[in-house]
């Protein structure tokens, strides 16, 4: 609060993208609440209180982590801010989205071969299209939070280390050493899929930037925490918005990154 409330005193943070994830955010919680537990007096007042806060928090994170971010990885926020603006049709956009969802399938098949089934399977998501819905709205405040800390852990190192480089070494062995310590029974195998989870989303990062990133982290976690069907089962409605949700961000990444271009879209297609 204190860095945030600096940079806005300074006119260093973008306050108009800050405001537009507190609002988006905002009706996030406040959906999810909605189907979670019913629409009553009592519960609609939790839910907006729960909503402010979780809004209140990332607007805070924004305009705190934003101006660092841009000091020290000048070109990692490039990208977001032509998203932010609204050039969606931004050849650059779409290179980092696909970026990310490409390298997003790595890591779920290393970790299905070195530690078996994800640890994060939700079988919340089998229980009716409702509860489907929560946990996807869930899903979006769980990647907004994760990708989040990230950023903050990369910060904290990047101040204590004070060289990019050795940040970049450092945030991921914090990441692990906070967060994953005795998950499993056989860590030597765990350390490899997250080095390279976290190796992967540093590359990225400084390389194709913050959409590349949120774009890994949403493939990468819809495969690990929303069940697959391996056959016709009777409820294949989470593979499908798996599925489809993955294709629709390549597809979308693709169609951009050529720029639209009629002719070579046309070329394609015949």
């Amino acid at each position: 609060m204190i860095l945030a409330w600096w940079n806005v005193k300074l006119g260093r943070s973008d306050r108009r993208v800050a405001w537009r994830i507190a609002v988006f955010l905002f009706f996030v919680v406040l959906l999810k609440a909605r189907f979670e537990f019913g629409l009553t007096l009592e519960m609609f007042r939790s839910s907006l209180q729960l909503s402010a806060g979780v809004a209140f928090k990332f607007w805070v994170y924004y305009l705190a982590l934003e101006p660092i971010l841009r000091k020290f990885w000048p070109g990692c926020l490039t990208v977001w801010s032509r998203a932010m603006i609204g050039r969606w049709q931004d050849p650059s956009l779409g290179q980092s989205l696909l970026v990310g969802a490409a390298m997003s399938m790595v890591v779920p098949l290393l970790h299905a071969l070195l530690v078996g089934q994800a640890s994060e399977f939700n079988p919340f998501a089998l229980s009716g299209n409702a509860a489907l819905i929560t946990s996807l709205l869930q899903f979006i405040q769980f990647i907004a939070n994760w990708g989040f800390y990230i950023l903050i852990v990369l910060v904290i190192c990047r101040f204590a280390a004070r060289r990019d480089s050795v940040a970049v070494v450092i945030a991921p062995l914090a990441l692990i050493a906070f967060y994953h310590t005795g998950e499993v029974t056989d860590p030597s195998l765990l350390l490899i899929v997250l080095a390279v989870y976290y190796g992967t989303l540093m590359v990225l990062l400084i390389r194709f930037g913050v959409v590349a990133v949120f774009s890994f982290l949403i493939c990468h976690h819809l495969l690990l925490r929303m069940p697959i069907a391996d056959g016709l089962g009777p409820d294949l409605t989470p593979t499908v918005v798996v599925v489809l949700t993955i294709l629709l961000i390549a597809g979308y990444s693709f169609y951009i990154s050529v720029g639209g271009r009629k002719p070579l879209i046309a070329k394609l297609c015949t």
